[in-house]
């Protein structure tokens, strides 16, 4: 069996069927794997998503896979294609509204991908009264209600750009994020997650806690003004709103935000807040604080990834099972701790350990 490598860690690219209706008492997860015997391009695995379409889309060290469920496409730099990837690395993928492919490869600008050409073309924000972006530092994309697309990156630059002519508009916004009142160190201050959420409502998630964009009309043709609510997480208060690595919306419309603080449930509607937490002595609990990832089955259960084990929370959120590497079994998990995870159209569960 091959290894998968994420983020610099080894992982193992695990599939679970979900399709079942019902859970028993004591059941055991069996997964399934795929690698480069069935036809990846590389093991070395940086970013995995799956888009409107349905099709898993795997960016690797050694090139760009589109996953079928049968077969793999696979794109790669061509040295006298223009129209082809840049760079072989991939290390972040997005989809926009109209199905095209944001394509991050790792030290190049950004590329975008069109499903109906099969092309790639290169992309860089252009600047704007002095405001440059450097696309070469990407770690999240998204686009918003107006077809603006907003990116930031390792720096702390946080910018939006039209997507018809790729000019940055309005400002950096990345310190109206990273400045809080409450936490005047500066250090280890980072964003960590765009999201929009069903109804189109930008958020966005990291160090200094969850922030809501607001968009106010301009002048006809020009953009919105940008303004921000902050839910600020204070250091030195343990009831303040916690970091946010992660956001995740759940079919009631409430908020799952994952961080090394544990699991919080936030409803955007009520202000409410409910932390879920390890607790030694209680084995439905979280299975550890350090949290990964969230998702949702077709049934309703909530399943989070964590660095010690895989938990799931059913449908009434009041009780955690958990899962974890079974060395006895090689169908098992194939470690504790878990960086990825995705559920896809066909209620498949995909982890990387």
């Amino acid at each position: 069996m091959k290894t998968f490598y994420l983020a610099g860690y080894i992982v193992w690219l695990f599939l679970l069927n979900l399709s079942w209706k019902g859970y028993a008492q004591n059941e055991k997860l069996r997964f399934e794997h795929i690698n480069i015997n069935n036809g990846l391009s590389n093991n070395d695995v940086n970013t995995i998503k799956q888009d409107s379409k349905g099709y898993i889309w795997i960016g690797t060290l050694d090139g760009l896979n589109k996953y079928d469920g049968y077969k793999f496409t696979t794109y790669q730099r061509e040295p006298y294609n223009s129209a082809s990837l840049t760079m072989n690395a991939v290390r972040g993928i997005w989809e926009e509204a109209d199905g095209a492919l944001w394509v991050h490869p790792v030290n190049s600008d950004l590329n975008r991908f069109s499903p109906t050409t099969e092309t790639f073309s290169v992309v860089n924000p252009l600047p704007n009264k002095g405001i440059r972006f450097d696309s070469r530092l990407l770690q999240d994309l998204i686009e918003d209600n107006e077809g603006m697309v907003w990116v930031y990156n390792e720096i702390g630059q946080l910018c939006r750009f039209d997507r018809t002519n790729y000019r940055i508009s309005g400002g950096d916004y990345g310190q109206l994020i990273l400045n809080n009142p409450y936490n005047k160190n500066n250090e280890g201050k980072r964003i960590e997650d765009l999201f929009r959420d069903k109804k189109g409502q930008l958020w966005i998630g990291g160090s200094e806690g969850l922030h809501q964009v607001h968009f106010t009309l301009n002048k006809s043709g020009q953009p919105s003004r940008i303004s921000f609510t902050h839910y600020w997480h204070n250091p030195k208060d343990t009831s303040s709103f916690p970091p946010v690595g992660g956001i995740f919306e759940d079919h009631e419309g409430k908020f799952w935000l994952s961080s090394f603080q544990g699991l919080t449930c936030f409803d955007p509607q009520t202000k409410q807040r409910i932390k879920y937490t390890h607790e030694e002595k209680k084995g439905n609990s979280l299975s550890d604080d350090r949290v990964s990832g969230v998702a949702e089955d077709a049934q309703g259960n909530l399943w989070i990834a964590t660095l010690n084990g895989l938990n799931r929370l059913d449908k009434d959120r009041r009780q955690f099972s958990r899962f974890y590497h079974d060395p006895a079994d090689p169908t098992s998990l194939g470690g504790n701790v878990i960086m990825t995870l995705l559920i896809d159209k066909s209620n498949t569960l995909w982890t990387g350990i």
